[in-house]
């Protein structure tokens, strides 16, 4: 009850928080699978697909599931994670407390693990829920294990299996939890003194083998999403150099959680070498300590290596994405530094040592609520968020693109293009930068600068279907129907499972005269989204409330308006509100040019 109590002390405030401008809409409110509740369609998706780079059905089906209670309100996925981290708290304190017959020290190490400011991340981020899943289903797995040891049979082995193919279908993270279970196996467990290792060994390898098939999908997932960073953007020397100063980094942050951001941007330039070796000597010199008081504790080494081998996936060896780190990797690996500090430090016999001990105990639980809260505070909104990460690192390129989006959504187009330059001169290579300027431009009116802004944005990820529909939009503003049916048709060959693409594309073909392929693409969308009609209904209406030239606006509300009224019974003649008539009407009085196909320069 009082690890209860403490944790949701601490996080009770993220049910105010709303969603964030960082994945949360492709995981949620703007994924049609997701958005649409939990059907028979949607839980084959989330099966089939590689969406977003990655392979995790059950956290598709848990936001499906959130989706039909509580409809896509950001307060009830809040209160679905906060959930999930109480009950991980919880089965963390039943776990530890079942292997090793003590109280007070399982509670210890959940309390921290509840309350460390390190964690705020993975509950308070919507779409880190995998997070939260898998650690559930780890723990859940780390269970059974401990009572297949206490009596082997096959029922109790399968039920680890079951428990371990769950958690890996969460978030690919646990599979490095068979090597946990040899660290338990020696301490608490003991199991080596009783058992030949190599059989202790032997029947890890089925549980390996899924960790391998595991990671075999999940490589697999990343790379046909573009998500793998090429050696010859990022050598492996310097991964290397970047992982050692990663891994004290997060030791650093643990003792000292302060200054912790929502993104920390990769930089390819140079590492010091002296932070390098610094942290190099740190970690030899704690795996030394480790080593030497084995005997007298093993604990300290068996969390120390339980922190060092769980990282392994996510500290940037194959490096995906641009994080040179982030918080919500340490959920899981803390537990192991957690073990370690508390088992290490001996319990003294003395009144007076103990009453210390205690007073030491409660301050450092005190201080991670106090600092907690601190950072729960930064995800009222999403722009207390990345003003947060600007301060800790001024040259964060995400951040200064998601502000930037922020005023983009609001009318700010002068704000928004400023953080957008700022972003790709920060890292040159940021695409989505491009093409959100290209946004900018194309809502001030410039659509030949936005036509390169996207076209630049293609040159260095021609892969991102997003840019292409963009690009696509502009032509299809100036009737240019053609060319906008090809490029929303290389947008559905990069992400086929988006019906809205389906449905632009349709509307594209019918402008076009094709009128067979417009039903038989709209029958698709539909099918795929029944409520694509209102989705498109909706943008019209966005459309025409955003400040900027009112004709060119009007002209891509008239374009959704159109898709709308087909998608629902395929006639023209629906279009008969007010707000449509006149987006219509200022289409007409616009007559807008025709653009270039290829534009020479910006104007």
């Amino acid at each position: 009850m009082a690890l209860m109590a403490l944790t949701w002390t601490l996080y009770l405030p993220v049910l105010e928080c709303g969603f964030i401008n960082f994945d949360d809409g492709e995981y949620v409110f703007n994924n049609a699978p997701v958005s649409n509740g939990l059907t028979p369609n949607g839980a084959l998706w989330a099966f089939r697909t590689f969406h977003l780079s990655n392979w995790h059905p059950l956290t598709w089906l848990s936001y499906m599931l959130d989706v039909q209670l509580w409809g896509v309100d950001a307060q009830g996925h809040h209160f679905t994670n906060l959930c999930w981290h109480s009950a991980n708290t919880l089965g963390l304190f039943l776990l530890l407390r079942r292997m090793t017959g003590e109280d007070w020290r399982p509670a210890f190490v959940a309390a921290l693990f509840a309350l460390h400011p390190l964690h705020v991340e993975s509950v308070a981020w919507i779409s880190e829920r995998k997070d939260l899943l898998s650690t559930f289903f780890g723990i859940l797995c780390l269970w059974a294990y401990v009572r297949y040891t206490e009596k082997p049979t096959v029922g109790r082995y399968c039920l680890v299996m079951l428990a371990l193919t769950i958690g890996l279908m969460a978030k690919p993270m646990l599979v490095t939890l068979p090597c946990v279970m040899l660290l338990l196996d020696y301490w608490p467990l003991d199991r080596l003194s009783e058992n030949r290792p190599c059989g202790v060994v032997a029947e890890k390898l089925p549980l390996l083998a899924l960790s391998a098939a595991s990671g075999v999908v999940t490589f697999l997932a990343q790379r046909s999403g573009g998500s793998v960073i090429p050696l010859d953007q990022f050598p492996f020397a310097w991964r290397v150099a970047n992982s050692v100063v990663t891994y004290a980094d997060y030791l650093l942050k643990t003792a000292w959680p302060v200054n912790l951001a929502f993104f920390y941007p990769v930089t390819t330039g140079r590492i010091d070498g002296w932070t390098v070796a610094a942290s190099a000597l740190c970690l030899v010199g704690i795996t030394a300590l480790a080593v030497l008081r084995v005997r007298r504790t093993p604990a300290v080494l068996v969390g120390w290596l339980w922190y060092l081998g769980t990282l392994v996936p996510v500290i940037g060896l194959v490096q995906v994405g641009k994080q040179a780190a982030a918080d919500h990797y340490t959920y899981l690996p803390l537990i192991g530094v957690f073990l370690a500090i508390t088992w290490g430090v001996p319990i003294a016999s003395g009144r007076a040592a103990r009453a210390a001990l205690v007073a030491t105990a409660c301050a450092a639980l005190a201080l991670c609520l106090w600092l907690g809260r601190v950072q729960v505070s930064y995800w009222k909104t999403p722009q207390a968020l990345w003003e947060r990460a600007l301060r800790v690192e001024p040259a964060n390129p995400v951040a200064h693109h998601c502000l930037g989006m922020l005023d983009l959504t609001s009318g700010r187009l002068r704000q928004a293009k400023e953080h957008f330059r700022s972003a790709f001169q920060f890292d040159p290579h940021f695409d989505l930068a491009y093409a959100s300027l290209g946004v900018a431009h194309r809502w001030e009116g410039h659509e030949r600068a936005a036509i390169v802004d996207f076209q630049r944005a293609l040159t260095i990820d021609p892969r991102r279907a997003g840019t292409w529909q963009q690009l696509a939009l502009v032509r299809a503003c100036h009737a240019d129907w053609r060319q906008a049916s090809m490029e929303f048709r290389r947008a559905l060959e990069l992400d086929p499972d988006n019906p809205a693409l389906l449905a632009m594309l349709a509307a594209a073909r019918c402008n076009a005269g094709d009128e067979g392929e417009a039903r038989r693409l709209y029958g698709q969308a539909v099918r795929r989204d029944p409520n694509i009609a209102a989705r498109a209904d909706h943008l019209a209406k966005s459309c025409l409330s955003l400040r900027g030239p009112g004709l060119r606006v009007a002209a891509e509300a008239s374009f959704y308006a159109t898709l709308a009224c087909q998608c629902t019974d395929f006639r023209y003649a629906a279009m008969n509100e007010t707000w449509v008539t006149a987006a219509a009407a200022a289409v007409r009085q616009a007559r807008l040019p025709e653009l270039p196909l290829e534009p020479a320069d910006e104007p």
